[in-house]
């Protein structure tokens, strides 16, 4: 019962997206003009990336990320409504003796109308989810972006909204570990656009579940769930080399079956994009909050034993952290990004920060058009 009304409670979502993290739009795929019915495409991603952690808190130490990753795909409309594609994901991590992990990729896309989707198989995550990394760290672009299940997909001139299932671990009767699977929908209300302001309220929910019934799994059934709710105010610019300013309030919640308590955050946020950098500064104060794929440094307990073990003790925590990034266009849908990021923890006597290095790039080749 409780699986069934977070599923309720996530698909029924239909509120905007919040892009809170740097340069979270132009991480999001954009469709491809190319596209005519009948037509067979061959769709090209890849990414590579140098992404380095130095942390110096006492619960969590910094690391290094680089690899690449690699993404060919055939993809096949063969109505206005109605994709076919199939594909491939290749990921390697430089350094670990060359191995190259291989996912198969298959998804059907059918949209009804303009502004809805519904997309079964293989699909994206990362930032193309749209939210904050107090709930969805930015590694996971990097390093476990695809998902398998289903992603619906919403939008008009005053509602953003994309809602998934990702189902992470399929069980049959006798196996000996638990189905596991993440819920999401990220959301953004436009309630005034004027000139050029523009004031929106979004909504997101993430839940990660642990369980079922017809496996020989000892340990116990596990749910958490993410919540968060805020208003944005965005000022744009026709001229000149600032695009925009923003600010925004976001309150996080955490609750679930291995949360000690609920939790509660609260972020306060305000930044400039440029056509090349993008700088912004948080205040964040959090109490017993947990989260399960956001950045660990937002989390305000302590861990005294694995990620998923019900050994946790509550506490608070006070935050102020920045972010400043430089993005070069290298084509329609391909850029290179500089990251830089630091976080001071209150009590803290150092500053925990990273830096960053990669390339995203995408491209298109029509190969065959029915007649």
């Amino acid at each position: 019962m409780r699986r069934l009304c977070i599923l309720i409670a996530l698909f029924v979502g239909s509120f905007p997206m919040l892009s809170a993290q740097l340069f979270q739009n132009d991480y999001m795929n954009r469709p491809d003009s190319s596209h005519s019915v009948g037509s067979l495409i061959l769709d090209l991603q890849g990414s590579g990336w140098f992404y380095n952690n130095e942390y110096f808190n006492p619960f969590y130490k910094g690391y290094t990320l680089i690899g690449a990753n690699f993404q060919p795909r055939l993809v096949y409309q063969s109505n206005p409504k109605l994709k076919f594609s199939a594909g491939a994901h290749l990921q390697r991590f430089y350094g670990d003796a060359l191995k190259t992990a291989v996912k198969p990729l298959f998804s059907i896309e059918y949209s009804p109308r303009k502004d809805f989707s519904i997309l079964m198989g293989s699909f994206n995550g990362g930032e193309n989810h749209g939210l904050p990394e107090v709930l969805f760290s930015f590694e996971n672009h990097l390093v476990d972006i695809v998902e398998n299940g289903v992603l619906i997909n919403y939008k008009n001139s005053h509602i953003e909204s994309e809602t998934w299932l990702n189902w992470e671990q399929f069980i049959v009767p006798g196996d000996t570990f638990q189905e596991m699977f993440t819920a999401g929908s990220s959301n953004r209300l436009t309630i005034l656009e004027r000139s050029s302001w523009k004031l929106s309220l979004p909504l997101s929910m993430l839940a990660h579940h642990a369980g079922g019934q017809i496996n020989n799994s000892d340990k116990p059934v596990e749910t958490l769930i993410n919540l968060s709710e805020g208003v944005k105010l965005t000022k744009f610019f026709a001229s000149g080399s600032v695009e925009n300013v923003f600010a925004d309030v976001r309150v996080f919640h955490s609750l679930g079956d291995f949360a000690p308590f609920p939790g509660i955050a609260l972020s306060v946020k305000s930044g400039v994009q440029t056509s090349h950098f993008e700088l912004n500064a948080e205040y964040f104060k959090a109490r017993d909050f947990m989260s399960f794929e956001g950045n660990p440094l937002f989390l305000s307990w302590e861990p005294t034993g694995d990620m998923l073990s019900p050994n946790r003790n509550g506490g608070s925590l006070e935050m102020l952290n920045f972010k400043v990034g430089f993005r070069q266009k290298m084509g329609e849908n391909s850029f290179l990004f500089l990251r830089c990021e630091g976080y001071y923890i209150k009590g803290s006597n150092k500053l925990d920060y990273s830096y960053s290095l990669h390339f995203q790039v995408r491209d298109f080749l029509k190969l065959w058009t029915r007649l």
